[in-house]
């Protein structure tokens, strides 16, 4: 028989591990495909975004941070295509992919976060480990 109540707890529980499993990109850039790094920051300022919003950022931050995805992902494209060949369209497609599923993992430990200390990044040593290598990779590639 189907229990609701022990349903919604094993997806919560499972949703829970999910965004915990999460591993600071610093820890993956040696072993990764040469595109992940620059797809998860895309990934990352895509969830921010998001979460946040245009009014809570404020415009300049938003703006600032719209044409740091952008530009990772452009990044992003132009590795994967010169290690694995296919056509700009073709890899587009993958990374705006991996974008949104990459931007969903950080929503999800957002929203953990948030429920668990009442912030959805600013505890979370994986995060601020991730804005911070993501910044500095932004600002190598513009």
């Amino acid at each position: 028989m189907f229990n609701p109540v022990f349903a919604a707890i094993a997806i919560l529980v499972t949703s829970s591990a999910l965004a915990q499993e999460l591993r600071p990109l610093d820890d993956l850039v040696e072993d990764a495909a040469p595109g992940y790094a620059p797809t998860r920051c895309a990934g990352l300022y895509q969830a921010v975004m998001e979460w946040a919003g245009s009014e809570r950022l404020g415009e300049e931050m938003w703006n600032q941070t719209d044409t740091s995805r952008e530009t990772l992902m452009l990044f992003a494209v132009r590795i994967n295509q010169s290690q694995s060949g296919g056509t700009v369209l073709e890899q587009t497609e993958l990374v705006v992919r991996d974008v949104r599923n990459i931007a969903d993992i950080y929503l999800e430990r957002f929203e953990s976060n948030y429920a668990r200390d009442g912030q959805a990044f600013g505890s979370d040593a994986v995060v601020a480990s991730d804005l911070s290598s993501c910044s500095e990779l932004a600002s190598s590639i513009r």
